[in-house]
């Protein structure tokens, strides 16, 4: 029976001894599985900031991209609206130098149709006054012929001549106020062209 009891004391302090050095193993593993929990959660924690981190870089990103391509969509815009505009300015401005020189070109027909309309109503004035004249010179030749009672013969053709002279004053005076009205119409025409190229100026 002694020997039976100290087997078992025996057993019961190896137990008590292997007990004791799991329990500190177990200790140890426990300790070491939290400073290992620790660093997985500090990993997890780097871990998504970097993410986080890098999806902020690509938000950023994007929006930078997307207000550089709206940037550029508008100065794309802006450019195309000025060549618009400097293809009207270059039209309008070839339009009114092109009209301006074809008022200008009426204006020198216009002024070379006055001088013209000018000199053939002075050539007008000028024959009618001569019709004028001679006219006052038949009348008063005729007056003394018919005063010194001069035959029926001679007075006759006097009397036709001045009659014919008389008609053609009459003309001349149609033709000489034909040409005025030309001349004031060419004049009018004139000043009205004047004052258009004025403007296109």
């Amino acid at each position: 029976y002694t020997v039976l009891q100290k087997k078992v004391e025996n057993l019961e302090a190896m137990h008590a001894e292997s007990k004791r050095r799991l329990q500190g193993e177990l200790g140890r593993q426990r300790k070491l599985h939290a400073s290992q929990i620790k660093e997985l959660e500090a990993v997890k924690s780097a871990l998504a900031a970097e993410q986080q981190a890098s999806r902020d870089v690509a938000k950023l990103e994007h929006e930078k991209r997307a207000a550089l391509e709206q940037s550029y969509t508008s100065e794309r815009q802006r450019r195309e609206d000025a060549e618009v505009r400097l293809r009207n300015a270059i039209q309008t401005s070839e339009e009114a130098v092109t009209q301006s020189l074809g008022l200008r070109s009426e204006v020198l027909d216009a002024k070379r149709e006055l001088t013209e309309a000018q000199k053939s109503l002075e050539q007008y004035a000028l024959r009618l006054e001569d019709a004028h004249t001679l006219i006052a010179n038949m009348a008063r030749i005729q007056g003394h012929h018919v005063a010194n009672s001069i035959s029926l013969s001679v007075h006759r053709p006097l009397r036709f001549e001045n009659a014919r002279m008389e008609m053609l004053v009459a003309r001349l005076d149609r033709k000489l106020a034909d040409r005025v009205g030309q001349v004031a119409e060419l004049a009018q025409m004139i000043l009205h062209i004047s004052e258009q190229n004025g403007l296109l100026r």
